[in-house]
């Protein structure tokens, strides 16, 4: 059993109202909250043409896309992850430009507000990453790309911890 929506659950009832963070032992000077839409049903799921790992079953089950972190003010930080209609247009969109980098299975299924990055999720069942989220940088070769964390539970789990922060640019 999946933890997804227990993550999600937490960061509704701590972050449904505006309310200051703090990043990298500093409150960050603008307030965020996380805001979820519908979950999908097992119809709409099984109209995908990937293989979804999991979590991200569970998570589009518990919430059909979501805004996470936002900065409810200026709309300068957050994340959009998106719902399962905007998928297949903004992965077409990162093949065609970012054709060198692509690999299969990849799916974009974010991207972070304020900046150009984008949130990946491995689908390719037979590859060793399979299900692992990455960040995909505007400017840097797929070399460079963090990888934020091993699943999506685990990446929404620490990004609930860390307040929205970017935490894999710490690992670095």
């Amino acid at each position: 059993m999946f933890k997804v929506k227990e993550v999600l659950d937490k960061m509704n009832s701590h972050w449904s109202v505006p309310k200051s963070a703090v990043h990298r032992a500093a409150e960050i000077p603008f307030k965020l909250r996380c805001s979820f839409n519908n979950g999908a049903n097992e119809q709409k799921l099984s109209t995908l043409a990937i293989s979804l790992p999991p979590e991200a079953i569970e998570f589009y089950k518990a919430t059909d896309g979501a805004v996470l972190f936002k900065d409810d003010e200026y709309g300068q930080w957050g994340l959009e992850i998106y719902c399962l209609d905007e998928l297949d247009r903004a992965t077409r969109f990162y093949l065609d430009k970012r054709s060198r980098d692509a690999l299969e299975g990849d799916l974009i299924i974010g991207e972070f507000v304020g900046d150009s990055d984008l949130l990946l999720l491995r689908c390719n069942p037979h590859s060793s990453d399979f299900g692992s989220v990455m960040i995909v940088s505007a400017i840097d070769q797929r070399e460079e790309w963090d990888t934020a964390a091993i699943d999506l539970e685990s990446f929404l789990l620490e990004l609930y911890s860390q307040q929205g922060d970017k935490y894999w640019e710490l690992m670095r």
